[in-house]
């Protein structure tokens, strides 16, 4: 290339910008964060940016650009503020394109693959213009230079030969070593120290011209803010962004030529980074075609100075053709360029530079702006409306009260926020169904869009009963009670803290007996009910329509008094005249088992009847009736008994008393018998002697020994008989005569006798006058209790002799003469006298040595 030949290098910044049709005016109610510049007042409206990532790339202060129109808003735009998601006031630049319709420029931060939200505030009339401090932007169009906080530019050098560093030439320099001064860092285009010749142009004439005519072009500063500052030459924008390493040039933008043997290295998009050999300087015109986007559009070009360790390049978006080329020989140019963008208006370079020594800048810049965030603008003035449903969708029970308990599901008719609150409670965010407790409830419920439209307060109320009433307590009658009407009245009881008692319904026996009883009634008489057993229950309506069931109660209808059986035993008199001669048992039986009976004698208390009861001697009255579990009483009862079991009360007396009853031949005895009955009374007494009928208080004198029997029978009018017996015996004075008795031995009591010898036994025997009697009946009876030997009156020596004038009795005993007497025993000896009858009349004991 030689001469007049230019290098137009577009700088095109990127703006996404979204023109927002018709005006954003968003009823902005909700709570607004504080922001700068308030003047007081407040911010009426609210619009929502949403950022979407959609690479999976970190963006950090890329500047997004919104667009929209609004009669809200100040003229210049003065109230117009934006806060990013947690409300933190984020600078923004603001220009009306038109009268109502504004841009609005801020950087944002997106995390990868994430939606971000940003906020648009408008319509504060009092807000004033916020100082986020302006970028310096300096034109000066005589040096045809423009210098910002991060970049320097100069225009109107002229294609050709030129070795002079008087002529202006143009350039490229950016702020790289951070000292915000861009004119202390490298040219990018020309790397002065080492330059020999150059020419190079950006953008081009008005009249789309070649771009060396631009060196007599004037600058414009198009505008300058917090966010970037923008200058028009020609047609051409270029714009610097506060704090980034590049350039925007959109319109027309053409070439950049860099000439500099220190820029050795080029890296076409995702390619290898190529060498590029230094040939020394030269005007050859021989290049080599590095790379041309006739085939495919790369992601970026640039070249890579080791000396400085800057990389510069270049991103064209919308631009008809891009290629790099080099010298092959004598020459030290390395050109990047983009052409072909007349006929695209929304053609943009991203000129770029920064002392990285590697790509990755550029490579990220190049994604970012080959995959723009995706932006969203909600357009939305209308509030949300919020949709109520249940479940069940209407109430279950009666009188528009729910049953069972209902869920509440709200839904918006928009993405909204939906804010509840039940009654009284703190207002909450509808997050899932609300389940509604019992009671009576109010539930309100409105929305909030994401641009802040609310949503007016709406309500709902709810009527909730899903327990049933407090189960009835029945009070009366109580259960296995027992009434004495036909006519019983029924108590009973019950609550329901809810919805309230609707009404009751009483059963007896399982049936219906009313049906919708007032809730105001706890009782209700029962008419004509039969006699026996019933039962009764209570059912408890709410006005919900939830029952209760009561327990079942029985109770009997008894109206009619028992009717109590007496039984005796014996059943009748067992005696004479009506009399019980043995103590008659009573048992007394009521018709009703649940009765309860009482008894009483003569005019003794009552008492309860438990189990039979024996009637004592006397003439007594018994008492009773019984009274049922109604309380119905029988009419008393009584039953005269008659008892006398145990007979009359004889005495029998013989006079005079003698020791054991024994009497003496001759002398008076007298017979003395008496008998008295307390309880029945007697009849005449019976008194008899030996069988025989004598008088009460008869004397008789006996003349002969013997036994004798007194006795009395007695019978009372209950038919009772008495008897008692007395015996006595009649004999003589009686004594043992020498022989017999030996010094020492007992009186009357024993004596001792040799064996081998006779034992005589001699007695006297005497009247009650002292009359030795002679009395042939006389017995001697010898025993061992188990032999016997009886001796009788006789003439010999073994006979029993009488010899009245010794007035005594002989016996001689030979014992060797009975084998069962031995030496050493003892044995009775017994007289008896008398005869038939006979009586003892005298006994010793004889020991044998």
């Amino acid at each position: 290339m030689k001469g007049s030949k230019r290098l137009l290098s577009a700088l095109i910044v990127f703006i996404l910008s979204i023109m927002l049709l018709g005006t954003l005016q968003t009823a902005y109610a909700a709570e607004q964060p504080v922001l700068s510049a308030s003047g007081g007042g407040s911010w009426a409206h609210r619009g929502v940016i949403k950022l979407t990532e959609p690479i999976g790339f970190r963006r950090a202060n890329e500047p997004v650009e919104v667009v929209f129109s609004s009669t809200e808003v100040k003229p210049q735009g003065e109230d117009i503020r934006i806060t990013d998601s947690s409300s933190t006031e984020t600078p923004c630049q603001v220009s009306v394109d038109s009268p109502g319709t504004y841009k609005v420029t801020f950087f944002a931060q997106a995390e990868p693959n994430a939606v971000s939200t940003y906020y648009l505030y408008y319509g504060n009339p009092n807000a004033q213009q916020p100082d986020y401090g302006i970028m310096k932007s300096i034109v000066d169009n005589q040096a045809k230079t423009w210098q910002t906080d991060g970049v320097f530019i100069q225009w109107g050098g002229l294609a050709g030969y030129c070795k002079t560093v008087s002529n202006v030439l143009t350039t490229l320099k950016f702020d790289t070593n951070g000292d915000g001064i861009p004119t202390n860092d490298y040219d990018c285009l020309t790397d002065e120290h080492c330059w020999d010749w150059f020419y190079g142009f950006i953008g081009s004439s008005s009249s789309q011209a070649s771009p060396g005519s631009l060196g007599s072009s004037v600058a414009r500063l198009v505008q300058s803010g917090p966010i970037f500052s923008e200058i028009a030459i020609g047609s051409a924008r270029i714009s610097s962004y506060k704090g980034q390493k590049w350039v925007l040039a959109n319109s027309f933008a053409q070439n950049m030529v860099v000439y500099c043997r220190d820029y050795q290295y080029i890296k076409v998009g995702s390619r290898s980074e190529a060498f590029i050999p230094n040939n020394g300087s030269g005007d050859i015109d021989s290049y080599q075609l590095i790379y041309d986007s006739w085939t495919v559009n790369p992601q970026y070009l640039a070249l890579r100075n080791p000396v400085n360790k800057q990389v510069i390049g270049g991103i064209g978006v919308d631009i008809d053709r891009w290629y790099a080329v080099t010298k092959t020989s004598a020459a030290w140019e390395r050109i990047i360029s983009f052409e072909n963008s007349s006929n695209r208006p929304d053609a943009k370079i991203y000129w770029y530079a920064d002392t990285s020594n590697n790509y990755d800048g550029i490579s990220n810049l190049s994604k970012q702006v080959l995959n723009l965030l995706q932006v969203e603008m909600l357009i939305d003035n209308t509030p949300p409306v919020t949709s109520i449903s249940t479940t069940p969708p209407t109430p279950s029970g009666q009188n528009g009260w729910y049953k069972t308990q209902p869920i509440a599901i709200l839904s918006a008719d928009e993405t909204a926020t939906i804010y509840f609150k039940l009654d009284s409670t703190e207002t909450a965010t509808y997050q899932s169904p609300i389940t509604i407790p019992e009671g009576r409830h109010k539930l309100s419920y409105y929305s909030i869009d994401a641009l802040g439209n609310t949503e007016t307060q709406k309500t709902a109320t709810f009527n909730v009963d899903i327990t049933p009433p407090v189960t009835p307590s029945l009070l009366d009658p109580l259960n296995d009670s027992t009434l004495k009407t036909t006519s019983p009245i029924l108590y009973w009881d019950s609550t329901d803290s809810v919805s309230g008692i609707s009404h009751y319904e009483p059963y007896i026996d399982g049936t219906l007996a009313i049906p919708n009883l007032s809730s105001a009634a706890t009782s209700i008489m029962m008419s004509d009910l039969a006699q026996g057993e019933h039962t009764w229950s209570i059912r408890a309506y709410d006005v919900a329509g939830n029952y209760s069931d009561s327990v079942t109660h029985a109770f009997t209808i008894d109206t009619a008094p028992p009717t109590t059986v007496l039984t005796a035993s014996p059943d009748l008199p067992d005696g004479n005249s009506g009399w019980y001669k043995s103590l008659p048992i009573i048992t007394l039986t009521s018709s009703e088992q649940s009765s309860t009976t009482y008894y009483k004698f003569d005019m003794g208390e009552h008492q309860s009847y438990q189990s039979p009861v024996t009637i004592s001697e006397g003439i007594h009255t018994l008492s009773f009736y019984s009274t049922d579990a109604a309380g119905n009483k029988e009419p008393e009862q009584s039953r005269q008994f008659k008892v006398d079991s145990s007979g009359s009360q004889l005495e029998v007396n013989i006079l005079p008393q003698r020791p054991n009853n024994y009497y003496i031949i001759g002398e008076p005895i007298t017979f003395s018998c008496t008998a008295t009955d307390s309880i029945s009374a007697l009849s005449t007494p019976i008194v008899t002697l030996d069988g025989a009928l004598i008088a009460e208080n008869e004397t008789r004198i006996f003349n002969k020994p013997g036994t004798h029997t007194l006795a009395i029978a007695a019978q009372d009018n209950a038919g009772n008989i008495t008897t008692q017996t007395q015996t006595f015996t009649v004999g003589y004075n009686f004594a043992w005569l020498r022989p017999v008795k030996r010094p020492g031995d007992p009186v009357d009591a024993s004596y001792t006798a040799c064996y081998s010898s006779t034992v005589p036994i001699n007695f006297a025997v005497f009247d009650s006058a002292g009359l030795f009697i002679t009395d042939k009946t006389v017995r001697v009876v010898v025993s061992d209790n188990q032999n016997t030997a009886v001796f009788g009156y006789g003439k010999t020596k073994q006979l029993i002799r009488i010899n009245q004038c010794d007035e005594k009795y002989l016996l001689n005993i030979t014992p060797k003469s009975y084998p069962w007497m031995k030496p050493g025993g003892t044995y009775s000896v017994s007289v008896y006298a008398g005869g038939r009858g006979d009586a003892l009349i005298g006994r010793v004991a004889l020991s044998l040595r």
